[in-house]
């Protein structure tokens, strides 16, 4: 069984939960007040016909992962009858700004915001709240958001520890790790980062050697581990944590250069990398389903807006993880 049909039935994610196609009716009038606070109510709720839902997505060039999650979003949406308008930020935290008070102007019901860090947009959401809309997030959480409704996404600090515990059964007395991170101020990559670092303080068996952002971005986790391949001989570096599925270049270039004894810790799981997981080189990898994350919020936002909150898991839906590794790799089906 695939992992998305065996998150699916844990979840239970269907469309007849969410919200029944034939009586649907979207948009809910919120007390009015300054408080953005009062758009979160789960009490306060009388069904309207306003059905347009804007969608920021700070950058979808970060990763295939994230376009996936448009289109999911997208198809979720036409299915409950929702008017979905999606924008993207192109990583410009003005244009964000701007995104999001023209949502603000089109007196949208909610929003759903892939934001770029957890705090830099919590101004102008609290200024959605104060107009009466609520904020979800997806995948990457908020801080300081009076106005968000709820989060949809990994734990990331988690999805971290996840990465930590393959290091750790790999290489049970200790290793010499590189860091390539994922883009700087996003949530993956502070949580992530956090949960290896605090294993090099809880335990000096694990020296943190050298530690740089790629951005996720193959092109630089291929330069920047070519460095450190250079940099340390073998010895110095025993194993490469990537926040991301995209250097799998990177460790075809590590076995071409007679490094096959620095072995990877990836996240998420796409075609590409499944090789790699089949021939041992990449040590396992943390899969999070963000198409279904995609979908899962989207599903909260139409019950939220046709009334039914008590269905939306507040103020956290942490999404459950997956280790893939060289022994389950070909029972669960990538992503992309």
């Amino acid at each position: 069984m695939s992992l998305r049909n065996r998150l699916r039935i844990k979840r239970a994610i269907t469309l007849g939960v969410a919200i029944s196609l034939s009586t649907f009716v979207v948009g809910c009038t919120t007390p009015s007040t300054d408080d953005a606070k009062a758009v979160t109510s789960k009490t306060d709720c009388e069904p309207s016909d306003n059905k347009k839902v804007g969608v920021l997505f700070f950058d979808t060039a970060v990763g295939p992962d994230a376009a996936l999650m448009q289109n999911r979003i997208q198809e979720r949406g036409e299915a409950l009858g929702l008017d979905m308008n999606i924008q993207q930020g192109k990583n410009d935290i003005n244009t964000e700004i701007a995104a999001i008070r023209g949502f603000i102007a089109d007196q949208s019901a909610a929003i759903i915001v892939y934001p770029p860090d957890p705090e830099s947009l919590a101004p102008v959401l609290n200024e959605a709240g104060q107009a009466g809309i609520p904020v979800f997030a997806l995948n990457l959480a908020l801080k300081n958001t009076d106005s968000l409704v709820t989060y949809v996404g990994p734990d990331n600090y988690d999805f971290g520890q996840h990465q930590v515990d393959l290091v750790k059964k790999n290489f049970p007395n200790g290793a010499k790790i590189g860091l390539l991170m994922g883009q700087m101020g996003t949530t993956a990559q502070i949580e992530r980062t956090r949960a290896v670092e605090d294993l090099a303080a809880q335990d000096p068996r694990y020296q943190i050697v050298a530690q740089e952002p790629d951005n996720w971005d193959s092109a630089r986790s291929l330069s920047i581990s070519r460095d450190w391949l250079t940099k340390f001989p073998a010895g110095g570096l025993d194993v490469i944590v990537t926040q991301g599925p995209h250097a799998g270049t990177a460790v075809q270039n590590a076995i071409d250069s007679g490094r096959p004894e620095v072995k990877w810790v990836f996240g998420d799981l796409i075609n590409d990398i499944v090789p790699l997981l089949q021939n041992g080189q990449v040590l396992g990898t943390v899969m999070q389903d963000m198409g279904l994350q995609a979908e899962e919020v989207t599903t909260a936002v139409g019950n939220w807006l046709s009334c039914n909150r008590d269905a939306v898991k507040t103020p956290n839906d942490h999404l459950p993880l997956l280790t893939v590794t060289q022994e389950n790799v070909d029972s669960v089906e990538p992503e992309l």
